[in-house]
């Protein structure tokens, strides 16, 4: 584990940077002070502070491939290690705090994928189950089963301030923080939705096809429609802007040109 602090030359070209030295890049995160973390091939996060020629990074092999990294809050950044079952906490610097998780002291059954909102983490399991998880009380407060028909390796979590959602490549369901279903969409012969993404109060839902992904926008009754295509599968979207990697170039461009 280590923590260093990158002093480069970066160059700003509109809303772009050079990334020195690329490396195959897994994802890139936003956070609201719209600093952008990548997540490298190489279980390296780096973290380009806006306004800023600083770069943070990070490196933790002791747990694994780092599987999900969550900056829905700055001071306290999640780190999901689905092998190991580990979640780590880091602070706005990078630095690893003292407060862990180790799933396999919760749980019998593996955690595929987590999403979090404020002091409250989803984990979903592979047997299909919902927990939800108050890290200030330092326990599991609400459970559910969810009756699926698809395995739990193509499902995903993701939530907002008030819903959590459960996609899959053919359904999507919607529940509340409670855990009661307020959405439920079966067999759209959707492909791949491999991400939904929050803006402010608007959500994009991403469906990978066939070396392409289309970007959907979700209205408040959860129908969707077609903003664009682009042939980027690693991106995030933030303030309408589309955040891209071209030939170690960080880019964003409008989502509606």
């Amino acid at each position: 584990m280590k923590l260093i602090l990158l002093l480069t030359f970066i160059v700003f070209s509109s809303f772009s940077q050079n990334i020195l030295n690329p490396e195959k890049v897994n994802s890139i995160e936003v956070d609201i002070f719209d600093n952008i973390y990548i997540l490298s091939s190489k279980n390296n996060i780096k973290k380009y502070i806006n306004d800023s020629n600083n770069i943070l990074e990070y490196t933790n092999l002791e747990y694994g491939e780092i599987t999900k990294i969550i900056t829905e809050n700055p001071f306290r950044v999640i780190i999901f290690f689905k092998d190991n079952q580990n979640i780590v906490f880091l602070d706005k610097n990078l630095n690893e705090l003292i407060y862990k998780i180790n799933l396999n002291n919760l749980f019998d059954e593996k955690i595929v994928d987590i999403s979090n909102y404020s002091n409250l983490l989803f984990f979903l399991s592979e047997i299909n189950e919902i927990f939800i998880y108050d890290i200030t009380r330092n326990e599991i407060i609400n459970s559910k089963k969810l009756s699926l028909i698809n395995q739990s390796r193509s499902i995903k979590i993701f939530s907002n301030n008030n819903k959590i959602f459960i996609v899959g490549n053919s359904f999507k369901k919607i529940l509340n923080h409670e855990l009661n279903y307020i959405f439920d969409e079966k067999n759209q012969g959707d492909k791949n939705v491999n991400k939904l993404i929050f803006d402010e109060n608007k959500i994009y839902e991403c469906s990978k096809d066939e070396g392409k992904t289309t970007i959907f926008k979700l209205d408040d009754s959860f129908k969707k429609s077609k903003i664009k295509s682009i042939n980027d599968s690693i991106f995030n979207i933030r303030k309408n802007m589309i955040i891209t990697i071209n030939k170690g170039i960080l880019e964003q461009h409008p989502i509606n040109n």
